[in-house]
């Protein structure tokens, strides 16, 4: 080619590239690695709200969220929208970052930290200073939490009597209503009022297949983890520790309210008050409940499954008047360091309820307190209670025959 035609074809590439330089131009900046552009369903929250715990951003993270539309169907499958967060960053919230109806929407904190700071913020009312969550899932679907730490405004968490306060009890890290498909994993949680993570019903629908999954939540002021309507709820492969009261709550709060489907698996269980799992509440079903293979370390293997309608002996007929409330219970392979004495001379006790399997447990009794581990109260169906160790203690006793008058 001659000298004259090269440099031709080298202007004609000039004038090519300065028409096509503004449409690919290239960032001075480059993102970070996990920031991908917006069109790829990832969005990131913008530096122009705040990422470092010196203002409240409640108002605008909401409106961020609002902004930014959901996730489902698209030409290479059902997938999330990702909000990312700024990389370890710090967002101030006194407010509560409430998700309404929303689907297939994916909270990736990037390391960042949402934290309160006031207990009960001015304007608001005594029901909203009760019942501010950090998260709240009212409705929708396929919801998604990860890679984030909630810090609440409790100064006294843990097990002393302090760290409870009925005015802010129900300030939970997670507040999941009537939401179905909802994942929360590698999170950690601290210094809150209420539960780490709260499911129940929004307008009378119950939140399905809630897993909770891999991550650390010490010091609060209630339960651990509370279900009260719900179906398929999966907590495992957790480390939980320093809650003022039990470690796993599953109780209805209305007649109406069942559950189905329960599980706490696989868990390092630290220090804590009161019972490892309590199961009172309203006398709505409570079906197939699973607590199998936690480590309990510094706390008891101690448990109370409890029939509503089940009466006190010496009160007239003891037995239960609705049978199928409790049904279903298996506590299997859990293994605790801790001995357990009480009045009552049971470690775990079960009333009025049905089909119940405790096996391969270990459940140390306090020497010299004629303790056993599993008590039954008129407990009807098919049951099994064997293979469980129990140092200082005995393994098993009928208080209350099934049925008896």
């Amino acid at each position: 080619m001659s000298q004259k035609r090269k440099a031709v074809v080298a202007l004609v590439v000039l004038a090519i590239a300065s028409v096509l330089a503004p449409m690919y131009a290239v960032s001075d900046e480059p993102e970070a690695a996990s920031v991908r552009p917006s069109n790829t369903g990832v969005h990131a929250v913008p530096l122009s709200i705040d990422p470092t715990c010196t203002l409240d951003v409640t108002e605008e993270l909401k409106a961020y969220i609002a902004s930014v539309p959901d996730g489902g169907a698209t030409s290479i499958g059902v997938r999330h929208r990702t909000i990312l967060f700024q990389p370890n960053g710090c967002y101030r919230v006194e407010g509560v970052l409430e998700i309404t109806g929303r689907n297939w929407l994916a909270f990736d904190g990037n390391g960042s930290t949402f934290k309160a700071t006031i207990s009960a913020p001015e304007g608001m009312t005594t029901h909203q200073v009760r019942a501010r969550a950090m998260w709240r899932t009212k409705g929708g679907s396929n919801l998604r939490f990860t890679r984030m730490t909630v810090v609440g405004a409790n100064p006294n968490a843990g097990v002393g009597d302090s760290a409870y306060n009925s005015l802010y009890e129900a300030q939970h890290s997670w507040d999941i209503l009537g939401t179905a498909v909802v994942d929360i994993g590698n999170v950690t949680s601290s210094d809150i009022w209420g539960d780490f993570v709260y499911v129940g019903a929004n307008a009378g629908v119950p939140a399905t297949d809630v897993v909770v999954h891999d991550s650390t939540f010490t010091r609060n002021g209630r339960q651990c983890l509370s279900v009260t309507w719900a179906e398929r709820v999966t907590f495992e492969r957790l480390n939980v520790s320093q809650c003022r009261r039990a470690t796993l709550d599953v109780e209805p709060n209305f007649t109406y309210a069942w559950i189905r489907s329960v599980a706490l698996r696989d868990s390092a269980i630290g220090p804590g008050r009161l019972l490892f799992l309590a199961m009172h509440g309203s006398s709505a079903p409570i079906d197939g409940v699973f607590i199998e293979r936690n480590t309990l370390t510094g706390k008891a293997l101690a448990g109370s499954v409890s029939n509503p309608t089940y009466c006190a002996p010496g009160s007239g007929s003891c037995v239960s008047t609705t049978r199928g409330l409790r049904t279903n219970i298996v506590l299997r392979d859990n293994a605790s360091d801790t001995g357990q004495g009480s009045p009552t001379g049971n470690i775990f006790s079960f009333t009025g309820a049905d089909n119940v399997t405790v096996t391969g447990n270990t459940a140390p009794a306090q020497a010299g307190r004629n303790m056993y581990f599993v008590a039954f109260y008129d407990v009807c169906g098919t049951n099994v209670v064997s293979g469980n160790i129990v140092p200082n203690g005995q393994e098993f006793i009928e208080r209350v025959p099934c049925g008896m008058p």
